[in-house]
């Protein structure tokens, strides 16, 4: 074995380092791979955050109008009650597919700050509807007053910590 390696001693070098140089090439590809994978990822996580964000920020605008309008007695159009749901929809549509990039935890938050929005949206429907037919227009409108104040007040920081939950996922805080 001594002889062996004394003989060939420059050729297991290159042998060698040749096996080294394909483990490094096979190594690279390996990393380079999932680095890929990992940007497209990162690319996907930012767009659907995004969307979702845009899409809450324009309900909210709405939910806002929607309510100041119903409270003073205005009476909407068809168009903007079908704007209403139209962002109401994309709101969902993106929270869906916001659930496919986010943990659980992450999801029912957000889930839940939702649902309260959800609640006002329903409320102030329920009041507009109630004091265009003249049904109860005292309560209709001290819930309506209610919200007003909840979307004024309070939804600075359920905003605040939809936001908070958006920058978790997207992996800044």
């Amino acid at each position: 074995m001594k002889d062996l390696i004394i003989n060939y001693w420059s050729q297991i070098v290159i042998l060698i380092g040749a096996i080294g140089y394909l483990l490094k090439l096979f190594f690279n590809f390996v990393i380079k791979k999932k680095e890929i994978k990992f940007t497209i990822f990162q690319k996907l996580r930012n767009e659907e955050v995004k969307s979702f964000y845009i899409s809450f920020l324009e309900f909210e605008e709405i939910l806002k109008q929607y309510n100041a309008r119903a409270f003073n007695g205005y009476n909407l159009d068809e168009r903007f009650y079908d704007k209403l749901e139209l962002s109401y929809k994309n709101l969902i549509l993106d929270f869906s597919s916001l659930k496919l990039i986010s943990n659980k935890k992450h999801f029912e938050e957000i889930d839940n700050y939702l649902n309260k929005l959800f609640e006002v949206k329903s409320r102030t429907s329920i009041s507009d509807n109630d004091l265009r037919v003249g049904f109860d227009t005292k309560e209709s409108s001290k819930r309506l007053d209610e919200d007003y104040n909840y979307l004024k007040e309070d939804f600075i920081s359920l905003k605040k910590n939809i936001v908070n939950i958006l920058r978790q996922i997207n992996g800044i805080d």
